[in-house]
């Protein structure tokens, strides 16, 4: 079974994340990865940009307050997993149409799709 916990980048968590609608989150995320320090030099908007595309695909906000963002990122070399929860919720087009109050952020290297998708899996049965 996968260790969720140690795979957790806790520089890059937030308690506090203050977004007013979906564009706003992904960019705040964004932020946050590179504020964690694991993101391999690669730009707080190349990481926006593969979280907005991975979002075009379907939203991520799987209701109950609760969206898995998640994308491959070229360049990045390492797994950058967190958390940031949104105590007044953000508008994300969740399946359920309710704010999103937390969000645990998957972003993984593109050579690693199996991985990437272990952890999502892991993430979904936590």
């Amino acid at each position: 079974m996968m260790d969720l916990a140690a795979l957790i980048n806790s520089s890059a968590c937030t308690v506090n994340l203050k977004a007013k609608n979906k564009e706003g989150a992904i960019e705040t995320l964004a932020a946050l990865a590179v504020r964690g320090g694991r993101t391999s030099g690669v730009s707080e908007k190349a990481i926006a940009i593969a979280l907005s595309e991975r979002e075009s695909q379907g939203s991520t906000g799987f209701g109950d307050e609760i969206a898995i963002p998640h994308a491959r990122v070229s360049g990045l070399e390492d797994f950058v997993v967190f958390i940031a929860h949104a105590p007044k919720g953000v508008e994300f087009d969740s399946l359920d149409r309710e704010k999103v109050k937390l969000f645990f952020v998957i972003l993984g290297p593109e050579d690693k799709p199996s991985e990437h998708i272990q952890i999502l899996a892991a993430l979904s049965r936590s």
